[in-house]
């Protein structure tokens, strides 16, 4: 009788301690997590000013002096963004000789190439998560790994293919070829949609079709509109990857240069007025601008939107 009696009151120490030590746990998890988030943000915070700082410091005191006596004050000026602004440029080989094009027209080109991808892609990705995920037809299996394939095959690789097709179809150096070749590869924000879709209830559809709505009428009146927060979440996060980039226009659409292929260029280049290394961190940080601006608008929405879901929207 005493042995069960013993035995009881180990079982309920354990009972006792064991939230305890699983409090402990959470504890010292929390803390490692922590520590090791603050010292990711510092890493980038450190990156930024120093970005930012060498922007703003005179050319020729960066070149000579930065070693011994690091940013003084005194040195700070905005010549260098003035200057990038001013000379940032992409030289076009053309019929009737070079062309140059100055870093409006680039921002300009950018912005076209970037809002028009990233809408074609945003919405081909959410149409076919969409369908795939809501319609249980055999052949939307083998659709769903074509697509996650598809995701895995890096775009670059695939550049010389699109290439000749676009050249086949006369549609190379042309920006619907350019848009074509985008929507054409899925990113990995399709699960994101399949999973939203998988989780909306599928009577909000079916009270649609018993009122005679169409399948078309069902996806452009009810499911984009539930669906609109993450649609403009995943937009935006395709965005900023499409005003990054220059190496798919540089070679599918030539003549509309961007401002990311400008500053590749600055950056490559020893002979040029942005040749000294403030005005070529200046080039960079000038691309930054718009990015970062639709990033403050937008910013709650951005951040609040993926773990939301689209139903409050």
């Amino acid at each position: 009788m005493s042995d069960k009696i013993q035995e009881m009151s180990e079982i309920e120490k354990k009972s006792v301690n064991s939230p305890r030590k699983n409090k402990r746990k959470a504890g010292v998890f929390n803390i490692i997590l922590f520590i090791l988030l603050a010292l990711f943000s510092l890493v980038l915070i450190v990156l930024l000013f120093w970005s930012l700082v060498a922007s703003l410091t005179d050319g020729d005191f960066y070149e000579l002096e930065n070693v011994k006596y690091g940013f003084p004050i005194k040195y700070f000026t905005v010549d260098n963004y003035i200057s990038a602004y001013q000379n940032l440029k992409v030289t076009l080989s053309t019929k009737n000789g070079n062309t140059e094009v100055y870093t409006m027209q680039l921002l300009l080109n950018s912005f076209i190439y970037s809002v028009g991808s990233a809408g074609l892609i945003t919405f081909v990705t959410c149409t076919v998560a969409y369908l795939t995920s809501k319609y249980p037809f055999k052949p939307s299996k083998i659709i769903y790994n074509v697509v996650l394939v598809v995701m895995i095959v890096p775009i670059v690789g695939e550049l010389p293919s699109m290439v000749q097709m676009l050249t086949r179809i006369g549609l190379y150096d042309n920006l619907l070829g350019m848009f074509l070749m985008r929507a054409s590869f899925t990113n990995m924000y399709f699960l994101v949609f399949y999973a939203y879709f998988k989780g909306v209830p599928w009577s909000y559809g079916e009270s649609a079709f018993i009122d005679g709505a169409g399948h078309l009428k069902v996806y452009l009146k009810i499911v984009l509109p539930l669906a609109k927060s993450i649609f403009l979440t995943v937009f935006l996060l395709n965005f900023i990857v499409f005003w990054n980039e220059y190496q798919i226009p540089m070679v599918l659409l030539p003549s509309m240069p961007t401002i990311a292929l400008g500053v590749y260029m600055v950056r490559m280049s020893f002979d040029s007025e942005l040749a000294y290394t403030p005005a070529k961190i200046a080039a960079g940080m000038l691309v930054c601008i718009p990015v970062m601006i639709i990033f403050g608008i937008f910013n709650k929405r951005l951040m609040g939107n993926l773990s939301t879901g689209g139903l409050k929207g």
